[in-house]
């Protein structure tokens, strides 16, 4: 600020914010996952970037209270198709947990924490509490053997940690849950080369006094219908998530399916991890249920015996992971104004918050603005846009900011329009940030959904010149200083863009794909994604041309725009070499190239000073790129 108070008038891209990269690293710490209840206890994951990245549990009681449930230096977590997911269950007070470092389950009670089983080899996820019986139903994913690991059901005895499988046959499965007379299970299976989000099968099946299942029973589902999410209902009807109607929408299995939701929005309860609670049944028979249209979050509510959805006008533009508490249901929850929280909303609408995420003076906040553009096959898609802030500085008369173009991973994952603290650190360092939902990303159906397929490497970078196109039209950016960045898929959309396009002035990559080629071949990433390619680019080897003709690290002549790079050493999923075979690359044909490597990191950071150092990097890149001055 200036001596009389008024915003200083500097570069955009030079400013300096209280939101540095070493602020980001410890906001890391504290974020939210996975909710449960346990009576009137609310419980939920948060993660210590201080104490080398590790997550535990914490309880909240009905009196307020706080407590950490699982010490230091257990870290709960799960491998299970690497990107993990619903790593603890919690009932009658007591919490199972997966520890990552051995990949074994334990159990914390007012006594301690006790290990529970002794399965080297196995990891575990998806539990279900079986009281009567004293079981976990589980997920396994067995790297005992040779070749690709197996994944199966086990049941789990909590008393003894006795491990029997009771579901096999089939390459993948997720979401064991009990009816409430204990007498069935239901869950979901699928196969090669499918994803969750291409084809599953749900099924029930009868459950013996030893908890073993009888005759399998198809309920929905198959190839080409994703269904997710069963629930019970107390009197023990089951509910489901399908996109047979177009979108992932709510259905009760009845004689037959019966439509409950509407099948013009969609259910935030994809399997992208295995904690996919997007709608749930409470006690009382009232259904809590998600939408998500075009990246914006709504909460609604079918009341016991009704047929029709109560929506709630909430300020949320996020919600996720909900789980029904009595007649009111908690969730996780966030605004434009305010992160990921842990809140409980009533039947009437009004809410608490319990547990508070990321806050900010609203001064600091750069408030998102929905940017619509159109695909180049005609179909309507969104990104967005939010504007350099900070009170201490104005850009220079005349001067448009800097842009940055972020690309979300997954690729079936999408951009999200709540206060996101990194998001905040480019903004309130001068520069505009743009979200950007490409085809293939969640929110507008199955058709848009698979309008990638076939074409990645090609439609994602066409919809993010798309949107940076539609933001220079409106005069929002400097169309000379793009810079596109992602993770994981995002930065496979990264290195593409500049091998393919020269709409971006240079591009920061995160664990991206640099050669899709590598990445089918035996041992070039895990066996969850082992052939997502098939339906991203082609299926392999028939295809081996079209993934030469779309790998960066093929067209790597062709980027001649500065590149950073990031990786985790301990990543699984995208593989260091990746990284290291882009770089070498790009240092031969003398482009500028930054490779920064983490230790201990996987496929993401964890650690506090890793996540500081990648912003500080990424930001120091742009200023050097651009040329700007500043500290970040």
């Amino acid at each position: 600020m200036s001596a009389e108070g008024s915003p200083v008038e500097a570069p955009y891209g030079t400013w300096s914010s209280p939101l540095s990269a070493e602020a980001l690293g410890r906001s890391g710490s504290g974020s939210i996952a996975q909710v449960e209840v346990d009576g009137t206890d609310v419980l939920w994951t948060e993660s210590r970037s201080a104490q080398a990245g590790r997550t535990t549990v914490v309880r909240r009681r009905d009196d307020g209270t706080v407590v950490e449930v699982v010490p230091e230096p257990y870290d709960v977590g799960t491998g299970v198709h690497e990107f993990g997911g619903r790593a603890f269950a919690a009932a009658g007070g007591r919490v199972w947990f997966s520890h990552v470092a051995d990949t074994q389950l334990y159990v914390v009670d007012e006594l301690g924490v006790e290990r529970l089983t002794d399965e080297p080899g196995l990891r575990f996820a998806d539990f279900c509490v079986d009281q009567g019986r004293g079981l976990l139903y589980s997920v396994v994913e067995d790297h005992r053997g040779e070749g690709e690991a197996r994944n199966y059901l086990v049941r789990v005895s909590t008393a003894t940690g006795e491990v029997v499988p009771i579901a096999e046959g089939h390459d993948f499965c997720a979401a064991p849950r009990l009816s409430p007379d204990g007498s069935t299970l239901a869950w979901i299976t699928w196969d090669h080369p499918n994803m969750p989000w291409d084809g599953t099968s749900l099924w029930t099946a009868p459950l013996d006094a030893q908890g073993d299942l009888g005759a399998w029973e198809l309920v929905a589902g198959g190839p080409t219908e994703s269904v997710t999410s069963p629930r019970w209902s107390p009197d023990g009807r089951l509910h489901l998530l399908s996109d047979r109607a177009g979108a992932w929408t709510l259905y009760r299995a009845d004689a037959e399916l019966t439509l409950l939701g509407d099948p013009q929005e969609e259910c935030g309860g994809f399997l992208r991890i295995l904690n996919n609670n997007g709608y749930d049944v409470g006690p009382d028979g009232a259904v809590w249920y998600t939408t998500n249209t075009a990246g914006i979050h709504g909460l609604a509510r079918i009341a016991p015996g009704a047929t029709s959805l109560e929506r709630f006008d909430l300020p949320f533009s996020y919600v996720t992971d909900v789980r029904p508490r009595g007649t009111d249901v908690v969730a996780v929850a966030a605004s434009a104004t305010f992160g990921q929280s842990v809140v409980l909303v009533r039947p009437d609408g009004s809410w608490d918050v319990l547990h508070a995420g990321l806050d900010l003076q609203r001064d600091w906040i750069a408030e998102p603005r929905t940017i619509e553009f159109r695909t180049v096959d005609g179909r309507r898609a969104n990104a967005f846009y939010y504007p350099p802030t900070n009170p201490g500085f104005v850009g220079l008369e005349g001067e448009l900011p800097p842009l940055v173009v972020n690309v979300h991973g997954g690729p079936v994952w999408s951009a999200f329009s709540y206060l996101q603290p990194e998001v905040q650190f480019f903004t309130s360092h001068g520069f505009a940030y743009l979200d950007v939902n490409y085809r293939g990303s969640v929110g507008w159906g199955r058709e848009f959904r698979t309008a990638l397929y076939g074409a990645w490497g090609v439609a994602d970078v066409e919809d993010a010149v798309a949107a940076v196109a539609a933001v220079v039209e409106q005069g929002l950016a400097d169309p000379q200083r793009a810079a596109i960045r992602g993770p994981s898929a995002g930065g496979w959309t990264t290195l593409a863009a500049l091998a393919f396009s020269d709409a971006f002035a240079c591009g920061m990559a995160s664990y991206g794909v640099a050669d899709p080629e590598r990445f089918v071949q035996p041992g070039g990433t895990h066996k969850y994604e082992s052939r997502y390619l098939w339906h991203l680019i082609a299926p392999y080897p028939e295809g081996k041309e079209v993934y030469r003709e779309r790998s960066p690290l093929r067209s790597a002549d062709r980027i001649t725009a500065p590149l950073l790079l990031l990786q985790g050493l301990e990543d699984k999923v995208v593989l260091p070499e990746q990284s290291r075979v882009i770089a070498a690359s790009l240092e031969r044909t003398g482009v500028p190239v930054e490779l920064v490597e983490f230790p201990r990191e996987g496929h993401g950071f964890r650690e506090a000073e890793h996540i500081a150092e990648a912003f500080a990097a990424e930001l120091r890149f742009m200023r050097t790129v651009y040329g700007l001055a500043g500290d970040a």
